[in-house]
């Protein structure tokens, strides 16, 4: 759910209002991490250190709709043996980096699916492995979400050519 910060500083979810797309993307996040992988990502109480070293980056291509994009999720090496070890499938999993093209995938359907409209006319292309020094130009930038999953700092971010968040709806 989509939460703003309210004037006495608590939490308080905007369902039904506009969201921007920090609060987009932490929903959507912290959706496909709790149904896919049993993990309830907490938001970093600081903000998020660089990059690691060990950086694995899924990008997605998007268009439909008069927007053309791209969807990057960046996590640790070592967050796929996480999952797999959570969900209780890791003799099943031939190649690690599939757990993380399938998390990103779903990541950027929830997105498309939350705009106005949802995610008709959409098409995604194929997740592919993308380059840790891309996630360097872009993390710590305000329309990057970073969330600490079971201790492992994954982030999100999404470049479009139009916004994709004045049109979604949060809830």
């Amino acid at each position: 759910m989509c939460d703003h910060i309210s004037e006495s500083g608590s939490r308080e979810p905007l369902v039904g209002q506009l969201c921007v797309l920090p609060q987009l993307l932490a929903e959507t996040l912290t959706e496909a991490l709790e149904t896919m992988a049993f993990i309830s990502p907490e938001l970093p109480d600081h903000p998020a250190p660089p990059p690691p070293a060990d950086l694995r980056v899924v990008q997605i291509a998007f268009h439909g709709d008069g927007v053309d994009g791209t969807l990057t999720l960046a996590a640790p090496q070592k967050f796929s043996a996480h999952v797999t070890d959570n969900c209780g499938v890791a003799e099943a999993v031939a190649e690690p980096d599939d757990v993380l093209k399938e998390l990103a995938n779903v990541i950027c359907g929830l997105v498309l699916r939350k705009r106005l409209g949802g995610g008709v006319g959409f098409k995604m292309g194929p997740p592919v492995m993308g380059s840790a020094q891309d996630v360097a130009q872009w993390s710590g930038g305000p329309d990057v979400v970073a969330v600490n999953a079971d201790g492992f700092l994954l982030t999100v971010h999404v470049t479009a050519d139009q916004s994709l968040a004045a049109s979604a709806v949060c809830g």
